[in-house]
Order: structure tokens, then C-alpha cells, then sequence
């Protein structure tokens, strides 16, 4: 390691200063760039036969790509029998238990 010089010991104490005076400042944000929806905002489809419910946030689960979807389970039902995919799935709970079993 080089030692610093007693000119540039100076300078060490004014760095946080120069850096925080404007240069690394955020900027404002872009309401274009940002969607969101509140709860009540939230178009949920009709029951289907198993008991759930379906909103789509995001793009279109019958096409390639990526999309979001919420699934809220009524009352009284659950999905517990295996069944398939074709593509990778990212699952995230907001509120309550899902249990998960693999194999036979």
C-alpha cells in the first residue's frame, strides 16, 4: 500500500463533502416510468371451478414471456394435486401457508 503525502492527507477529510455536494444527488422520479395499483385497483376474474381466483398484474400467460399473476384461494379450497408446468415459476405468498410436496 502507497502511504498518502502530507498534500494529499489534506484532502482526505474534504472527499465526503465533494462527493455528497450534488454529484450523487437522485434525481426526481419519472411518473411514467412506474405503474402501480392499490388493493381496491386489483381486477380479480371469476371463482373458477377448484376455488381460486386470478389477476393479472403483467403481461399474458397464454403467450411466451414473462408475466405476473396473483391467485387468491377462496375459503374451503386448495390445489394439492401434482400437476405440470412447461416453464420455470417464481411463487411468492403474501398471506398464509403453501405447502409443497414432490415425488409419489
Amino acid at each position: 500500500m502507497m502511504p498518502f503525502t502530507r498534500r494529499q492527507s489534506f484532502w482526505l477529510p474534504a472527499i465526503p463533502f465533494i462527493l455528497s455536494s450534488g454529484v450523487a444527488q437522485a434525481g426526481e422520479l419519472d411518473p411514467a416510468a412506474v405503474i402501480y395499483k392499490l388493493p381496491d385497483q386489483i381486477q380479480w376474474g371469476p371463482p373458477s371451478p377448484a376455488g381460486a381466483q386470478n389477476a393479472v398484474l403483467t403481461g399474458d400467460p397464454a403467450k411466451e414471456g414473462l408475466y405476473i399473476v396473483m391467485t387468491k384461494w377462496l375459503a374451503g379450497h386448495h390445489f394439492s394435486h401434482p400437476h405440470f408446468h412447461p416453464h420455470d415459476r417464481f411463487i411468492t405468498v403474501l398471506k398464509g401457508t403453501w405447502w409443497v410436496g414432490s415425488g409419489s
